[in-house]
C-alpha cells in the first residue's frame, strides 16, 4: 500500500510540485524502490505514460472514496494496462512482473496496482475531498469514513467554507 500512495503523491497538487517532474527523476524514484534499474532507459513518452497512469489512478481512487463511479477512470487504466504486459513469476509467493522490458516504470506499478488489489487495506487509501489538495491517504478510522487527509487542514478548511456559506446565504 505504501507504494502506492507514495507513487500517488508523487505530485503536490497545492504546492504544485511534483518530485517525478522529469524522465530522470521517475527514473530514480523508481530506483530508489527497487522498480526499475539505475541505469533503466526511460524516455519522455514513457515518462508521460506513468504520469498519466498516476492520475487515472488518484481518479479511480477518489471516484470510489467519494461514491461516484469510477467506469470513466477504470476504462482510461485499462488503455494503459493494455500496453504492459505482465506474467506471473513464482518464488516464495507469485508475483506479477513485467513481460517485456520495453515498460520499465510501467511494469511494475502495474504489478504493484494489481498486488494492492488482493489486499485489504486498498479500501482505506483514499484521495482527499478538497479539490485543491487530493492527496492520497490511509483512512485510519474506525468506520473508514475519512474524507479529508488531515481534519486539521482539509477537513477545517471544508467545514470553515461550508460555514462562511451558510452565512452568507443567511444574511
Amino acid at each position: 500500500m505504501g507504494l502506492l500512495q507514495d507513487f500517488l503523491n508523487t505530485a503536490d497538487i497545492e504546492s504544485e510540485t511534483d518530485l517525478v517532474a522529469t524522465p530522470a527523476s521517475l527514473r530514480e524514484w523508481l530506483a530508489r524502490r527497487g522498480l526499475v534499474p539505475r541505469a533503466a532507459e526511460l524516455g519522455a513518452a514513457e515518462h508521460a505514460r506513468v504520469l498519466e497512469l498516476r492520475e487515472r489512478l488518484r481518479d479511480a481512487l477518489e471516484a470510489i472514496t467519494h461514491g461516484t463511479s469510477p467506469r470513466a477512470a477504470f476504462t482510461q487504466l485499462n488503455s494503459i494496462a493494455a500496453r504492459v504486459p505482465l506474467r506471473v513469476r513464482f518464488d516464495d509467493a507469485a508475483h506479477l512482473e513485467p513481460a517485456r522490458r520495453d515498460a520499465p516504470a510501467l511494469g511494475p506499478i502495474l504489478a504493484a496496482v494489481y498486488d494492492a488489489l488482493g489486499d485489504e487495506a486498498l479500501v482505506r487509501l483514499k484521495v482527499c475531498r478538497n479539490d485543491a489538495c487530493r492527496w492520497a491517504f490511509y483512512d485510519t478510522s474506525r468506520n473508514r469514513s475519512g474524507v479529508w487527509c488531515t481534519m486539521a487542514i482539509c477537513g477545517n478548511r471544508q467545514k470553515g467554507r461550508v460555514y462562511r456559506r451558510r452565512h452568507t446565504a443567511d444574511q
